[in-house]
């Protein structure tokens, strides 16, 4: 039975970590349960994991059933100068929320990295994903935080079951 979602928020916050590894700044990738920071003290670009639920989908067959996960991963990153947020900085983490975390899960795009998490001789693959919140203005505005939040399905088949 699929309490599998800590395991599998942790791989794919690992996974996300290895693709981060090599970018410049650098990212803070983690699953957690909840916001432990005050936004205005967030330092440096994190990315936040967050299971939301899993449900069983659909029998496969009379011994196998699909399970799903879902998971919200927030993108944060404060800016830090006494000015106004430049367009270009805001446009740099769109992107990057973009480029470096909706497209290598976007399970209709063809010419992504594919995202698939094994875990002991199990595959989750994502199945949907949607960028919820491209940007949030008032936190933006009041804190000079970027947030952006993706949701993620994935999928797993249960097999044995009898």
């Amino acid at each position: 039975m699929p309490a599998d979602v800590l395991t599998v928020g942790d791989a794919l916050a690992t996974a996300f970590t290895n693709r981060f590894a090599l970018l410049v700044p650098p990212c803070i990738c983690e699953r957690v349960y909840e916001t432990t920071h005050d936004l205005g003290e967030v330092d440096g670009r994190k990315v936040e994991i967050y299971p939301l639920s899993y449900v069983p989908f659909e029998p496969a067959t009379r011994e196998e059933a699909y399970y799903d996960f879902r998971y919200s991963i927030v993108t944060l990153e404060r800016f830090r100068e006494h000015k106004r947020v430049p367009r270009i900085w805001l446009d740099d983490r769109v992107t990057f929320v973009e480029e470096q975390i909706f497209n290598p899960l976007d399970p209709t795009n063809k010419e992504r990295a594919e995202l698939i998490l094994v875990i002991d001789s199990d595959s989750y693959w994502p199945i949907e994903v949607e960028c919820t919140t491209v940007y949030e203005y008032n936190i933006l505005r009041q804190n000079k935080v970027f947030w952006s939040e993706v949701e993620v399905v994935f999928r797993k088949l249960d097999k044995g079951l009898v």
